[in-house]
């Protein structure tokens, strides 16, 4: 519909250029484009005086641009015309126009396909792709193609306004480069095209008005943070053939609920759900083998993960500020729990930590606020800084033989009243630990295997 418009609109163009000819005469329509310093009809403003003409004619008392001259079509029909054209353009601008003019090209090494690489004089709202430009097939959207497309962009204290609302990518298409839409903050919905192999890191950044992307089922490879920060898209299904989530891939998508993984998927980098904050449900793939850095950190509503049991490791806050985790299971391949890693998981209940575990890092518990069963490795050798700080719901701790040092405040801002330790007094004697290693007011006393030791708090100076 829009390749038509065009052409109505220069057909118009033409037949008003045809009717101010015959309408205003030949002479005058040179006179009009073109100046004329020889014809002292001309003035110094640029402007030509009509109903003069050069001395050496003979001065007529007339306009030579009489409207009803003779056999020619009257001024009404040119301003009906002129007004018909300006109506259909603005019809055009309204909608976008159908597009391939000002689309710029590199022709690939085959010789006989081409990457679009940039808009050039293309701004418009709705924009159809070609299957073929000047006879090369269009098999690639290059690298940051609409990044900044039709923008006043501020460089950094401004939103990004992008006009681009629309696009239909061709079937020939077989690679979206990285960054292709970046910033496209008007673009809600996008069908990507059969015939699709590769999609590029960041391909869809800061394009929150997304809702909607339906990834064909024949996508091999599949970048890094696609669809960072795109606030409204709601669910997503990952096609087969893909075997890695990238780093930061849906990273502050606020509105996503559900994602569907590939059973083929081996890895889930890191951030790659952070902030998701509508997710209350996560099953992590069977080969998935580490649960990597923040990768579900600040996921609000995140109230059930199922973990497979071949994974042996949890990042850093991979589930830091999950507030709505109610329990979650650690299979007995995790051989580490990183720094922070369950930190602010208010609602999280029992944990058991298996007896392959044999380090946690720092804070791993901190906050844990209605952790009230707590189960700990018998492999662990150290109880690091503030680990159970601030688990107000937990009252007794039993700490394995295994342990040979307890950090700083470990216990501190706990309801910690009892500790059990499966060793000797002389064990525990011989346990290195911080001065201020338990700091909760109503803990008095350690029960051992063959007796029991009075705590001595540390002086406040």
């Amino acid at each position: 519909m829009l390749k038509n418009l065009y052409k109505i609109i220069f057909s118009l163009y033409n037949m008003v250029e045809k009717i101010q000819y015959e309408t205003f005469g030949k002479e005058n329509s040179r006179n009009m484009k073109k100046k004329n310093t020889k014809n002292p009809g001309y003035r110094e403003n640029g402007r030509t005086d009509v109903g003069k003409k050069a001395d050496t004619k003979k001065k007529s008392s007339a306009p030579i641009a009489s409207p009803k001259k003779k056999g020619k079509p009257g001024v009404a029909i040119l301003a009906a015309l002129s007004a018909v054209l300006l109506v259909v353009v603005v019809i055009v601008i309204a909608m976008g126009p159908y597009n391939e003019r000002g689309l710029e090209y590199t022709v690939n090494e085959d010789g006989t396909t081409c990457t679009i690489t940039d808009v050039g004089s293309c701004i418009v709202r709705r924009i159809q792709i070609p299957e073929y430009i000047d006879g090369y097939k269009v098999t690639a959207i290059g690298k940051n193609l609409f990044y900044g497309y039709g923008n006043v962009r501020k460089s950094d204290d401004g939103p990004v306004y992008s006009k681009l609302k629309e696009i239909t990518i061709p079937d020939t298409v077989t690679v979206i480069g990285s960054g292709a839409f970046y910033g496209c903050d008007k673009l809600e919905a996008i069908e990507l095209p059969s015939s699709l192999r590769t999609l590029g890191t960041a391909a869809f950044y800061n394009c929150t008005g997304l809702k909607s992307v339906v990834i064909p089922d024949a996508l091999e490879a599949l970048g890094e943070a696609v669809f960072y920060n795109c606030r409204s898209l709601e669910s997503m299904i990952i096609p087969d053939a893909i075997t890695e989530i990238g780093q930061g891939m849906f990273y502050d998508c606020t509105a996503l609920k559900e994602v569907k993984f590939s059973s083929k998927v081996t890895k889930i980098g890191s951030l790659a759900f952070y902030g998701c904050s509508s997710l209350t449900e996560m099953v992590i793939p069977d080969g998935v083998t580490e649960i990597a850095d923040w990768t579900f950190a600040h996921c609000a509503s995140l109230k059930k993960v199922t973990v497979p049991d071949g994974i042996t490791r949890i990042g850093e806050r991979a589930f830091s500020s999950c507030v709505s985790l109610e329990s979650i299971y650690i299979p007995s391949g995790v051989t580490e729990i990183v720094n922070h890693a369950f930190f602010e998981c208010k609602k999280l209940t029992e944990i058991t930590i298996p007896d392959s575990v044999t380090k946690i890092g720092v804070y791993a518990f901190n906050d844990c606020l209605a952790l009230e069963t707590l189960t700990i490795s018998e492999s662990l050798e150290e109880i690091p800084d503030r680990t159970f700080d601030g688990c107000l719901a937990l009252q007794t701790l039993e700490i394995p033989v295994s342990v040979k040092k307890l950090g700083v405040a470990v216990l501190a801002g706990s309801g910690i009243k009892t500790i059990r330790y499966e060793g000797t007094v002389a064990q525990w004697n011989e346990m290195e630990k911080n001065a201020n290693w338990f700091a909760v007011t109503d803990l008095t006393e350690v029960i051992c295997s063959d007796g029991t030791v009075t705590l001595e708090r540390a002086s406040e100076e």
